[in-house]
């Protein structure tokens, strides 16, 4: 799959963004098992003690989550 730019997803998909916005995405993924090319979402606080320990590039989250999302930070490029 193509890489898509972060930008580009929010800008078709609304939202803010928190982080580098030229960062490529190629997949979605499950939180378990996302790398740092991989967007994936948050949509159940009962998963919220998984944000810490993805490898996502991006996790799409709920207001509620925006501070425990932004202190995880981006995760590192691809390998």
């Amino acid at each position: 799959m193509a890489a898509v730019r972060l930008a580009d997803i929010v800008a078709a998909l609304g939202g803010q963004l928190h982080g580098d916005p030229d960062k490529p995405i190629t997949r979605i993924a499950a939180l378990d098992n996302a790398d740092a090319q991989s967007i994936s979402f948050l949509a159940h606080a009962r998963h919220a003690d998984k944000l810490t320990h993805t490898g996502a590039g991006c996790v799409i989250v709920a207001p509620s989550h925006l501070e425990a999302a932004r202190a995880r930070g981006s995760r590192g490029e691809p390998q």
